[in-house]
C-alpha cells in the first residue's frame, strides 16, 4: 500500500482537496474529485487516468480493497478517518476517492448521430440525469452551451452515476455549437412548450440533435430562431411544462423507438 499517510485535517493537501469543491479551483487546476463506488468503477472502465487516490484504512470494505489492488501504489495516499470524513462530499462515503484531470472527449463525426444539447442548465442534478438518459437511450453525446454549472460538479458526477466518463461531451457556446451541427448536416430540434408541433411528428432516424433549455428560462431566442424544428410535449393538466430531464427523456426515447423500428 501507500507509504504516504495524512493524519491532520490541517494538512495543505486536505485544504487543497476541500478547495476542489469550488468550480473556480476545478477550472484553475483542471482537476476534479471522483467519489463513490459505482463512479470509480465506471471511471476505471472508461480508462480515466487517476492522478491520485486517497483511501481510509479504518473504513475499508472488500470492494474498496479490490479497487485498491488495481491502483499504482505510487499514486496512493492514506488518510486518517477524521481527515477522510472532512474531505468527502457524501454521507457514509465509499472508503476511497480519486483525483483526475478534466476529460477531453470532443464530439466526433459518426454515422447518424443523436445528440442532446443543453443550454444554460443550472441544476447539477438535471445535467447528471441527462447524461444518464443519453447513456440509457443510446444517444451519441452531449453538447453543453452557456452552462451555469460545470460537468465536474460533485453532484453532476453523482447524478450521472458515472456515465459522465463514458459519454462524449463538449462544452462550448451557442454559435460554435450551431456551426458544428450545421457542418455535419444535423437537424436541430428545439423543445419549446409553445410549439404547435408534437415531438412525435419528427423523423429522428436522420442525424439529429435535441435541444433543451434551463427550467427557469427555457431556450434562448438563438435556438428558437436557428433550430430546424420546434416541438412540444402535450400537456393536459395545469402545468405548462415538464422538468428538463423528463422532457429530454421523453423525446430521446421517442428517437430511440423510431431508430429501433427503422433498423428492423
Amino acid at each position: 500500500m501507500a507509504e504516504k499517510h495524512i493524519e491532520s485535517t490541517h494538512n495543505p493537501i486536505i485544504k487543497h482537496l476541500l478547495a476542489l469543491r469550488k468550480k473556480s479551483v476545478r477550472e484553475e487546476t483542471r482537476s476534479f474529485i471522483i467519489e463513490g463506488e459505482r463512479e470509480l468503477i465506471r471511471a476505471q472502465q472508461a480508462k480515466v487516468p487517476f492522478k491520485e487516490v486517497y483511501y481510509c484504512p479504518s473504513l475499508m470494505t472488500e470492494q474498496g480493497k479490490k479497487i485498491l489492488q488495481t491502483i499504482d501504489p505510487s499514486s496512493l495516499l492514506s488518510l486518517s478517518e477524521r481527515a477522510f470524513n472532512k474531505v468527502t462530499y457524501r454521507e457514509n462515503p465509499f472508503p476511497l476517492f480519486a483525483i483526475a484531470s478534466f476529460l477531453e472527449k470532443p464530439l466526433s463525426i459518426i454515422p447518424k448521430p443523436l445528440f442532446v444539447l443543453g443550454e444554460g442548465l443550472e441544476k447539477p442534478g438535471n445535467l447528471g440525469a441527462i447524461l444518464r438518459v443519453i447513456d440509457g437511450a443510446g444517444g451519441s453525446g452531449l453538447i453543453v452551451t452557456n452552462p451555469l454549472i460545470d460537468l465536474y460538479n460533485p453532484n453532476v458526477i453523482r447524478a450521472s452515476t458515472g456515465t459522465l466518463f463514458t459519454t462524449r461531451c463538449t462544452v462550448t457556446d451557442n454559435e460554435q455549437a450551431y456551426q458544428l451541427l450545421k457542418k455535419q448536416n444535423i437537424q436541430t430540434i428545439a423543445a419549446a412548450p409553445n410549439s404547435s408541433k408534437s415531438y412525435t411528428e419528427i423523423d429522428y432516424t436522420q442525424p439529429s440533435c435535441i435541444i433543451v433549455g434551463s427550467e427557469a428560462h427555457g431556450l434562448s431566442p438563438f435556438w428558437l430562431e436557428h433550430a430546424s424544428e420546434r416541438v412540444s410535449i402535450p400537456m393536459h393538466g395545469v402545468a405548462d411544462s415538464l422538468n428538463v430531464t423528463t422532457a429530454t427523456t421523453i423525446i430521446l426515447y421517442e428517437a430511440e423507438r423510431q431508430r429501433s423500428q427503422h433498423s428492423l
